[in-house]
């Protein structure tokens, strides 16, 4: 009897027990986003130059997972931040991913006579290498006629007019986007937090490109060389040029 007495305090005090709240935390293992998210971000370019940009290209690259090239006629000073000269570009995050966003922004001069582009290291080696690529750069336009590129050095407004800077400022860039380098190309990393976001990247008075995002923003310098541009008709004829003097 002594015995199932004490068997049955035994069993009460461990119910008993059970049903008091523990005071010390259960541990969780913290989740740390391990898997690859793709994600996309919205881009535009704020023109706070002294002067209207024309032909206006802008090349993504992550890494050698995504690429994304977008074009614009001409973005005025000051313009206002919209759809007008946004796009989207494409990346990943997660812990174990190592890509990284290189970017390359290039424009032409309201005169289109002078070509920029961002160039952080102010890299001969990348000059070189535009030369290489497209010493002159050639656009092809149906029913393309003499003063195309004088109608160019005005408001683009026009169907014939942006249609050519649409198509210069797509081959400016066409064979660098192709490529499979980033020489020349500018580091500015999208986050997590980047997603569904407007990255701004901003022409500065001196030319300069600032790139603003939900992180820390960075900035590089450009390059600028005299344009040398070529338009052909259908029939392969060189109808309209600018070169250098």
């Amino acid at each position: 009897m002594h015995s199932q007495t004490i068997l049955y305090a035994t069993l009460s005090l461990i119910n008993l027990s059970s049903a008091i709240p523990s005071l010390h935390p259960r541990w969780e293992w913290p989740s740390f986003g391990t898997e690859t998210v793709k994600r996309t971000a919205r881009v535009a370019i704020l023109n706070n130059s002294p002067q209207t940009i024309k032909s206006v290209s802008l090349v993504h690259k992550y890494s050698s997972v995504f690429k994304n090239h977008a074009q614009w006629p001409e973005i005025r000073q000051q313009h206002i931040v919209n759809e007008d000269n946004e796009t989207v570009v494409e990346y990943n995050t997660g812990l174990w991913t190592t890509g990284k966003d290189w970017w390359l922004l290039s424009f032409y001069s309201h005169d289109m006579r002078t070509h920029f582009y961002t160039d952080p290291n102010n890299l001969r080696d990348f000059v070189d290498f535009l030369e290489t690529l497209a010493p002159i750069i050639t656009i092809s336009i149906a029913g393309g006629a003499a003063g195309v590129l004088g109608a160019l050095s005005g408001p683009v407004t026009g169907i014939v007019a942006s249609t050519a800077a649409c198509a210069l400022a797509k081959a400016t860039t066409d064979k660098i986007f192709n490529s499979e380098g980033t020489v020349g190309f500018k580091q500015h990393i999208l986050r997590e937090s980047d997603a569904g976001q407007t990255t701004v990247i901003s022409i500065n008075r001196d030319y300069s490109v600032t790139f603003h995002s939900t992180g820390s923003p960075s900035s590089t310098w450009t390059s600028r060389r005299p344009a040398e541009i070529q338009v052909k008709d259908e029939k392969g004829a060189v109808v309209d040029e600018i070169r250098k003097s």
